[in-house]
């Protein structure tokens, strides 16, 4: 929160682990209340296609590719981290959607 307070860049992965099948799992709420108590704006981000390349169960990753997608800003304009999380979630699904039609088309 000292980083974000200082209205310095810091990144958070809000499911705090990764999937083993490259679906957006549960996000937790602590991004959402920290966004709201340092009142920083959320950049949603999208990571596509590194599970098929590093899955959890491989020891390196093998070639393949990946995408990166960031969103436009969410500005937190309530005191409900679970609103902001549910806001950040539907977001992030939407990028994912997009992502997958790019990469894996024809």
């Amino acid at each position: 929160m000292k980083i974000l307070k200082r209205k310095k860049p810091l990144l958070l992965f809000p499911e705090g682990t990764r999937t083993f099948d490259g679906s957006i799992g549960k996000l937790q709420k602590g991004v959402g209340a920290i966004a709201i108590r340092c009142e920083t704006r959320i950049i949603p981000v999208c990571i596509e296609g590194a599970y098929r390349s590093w899955p959890r169960r491989r020891a390196l990753p093998a070639p393949g590719r990946v995408a990166v997608f960031y969103g436009d800003p969410i500005e937190p304009d309530t005191d409900d981290a679970g609103e902001v999380i549910a806001l950040l979630k539907r977001k992030m699904l939407g990028m994912q959607k997009d992502l997958r039609k790019y990469l894996y088309r024809g």
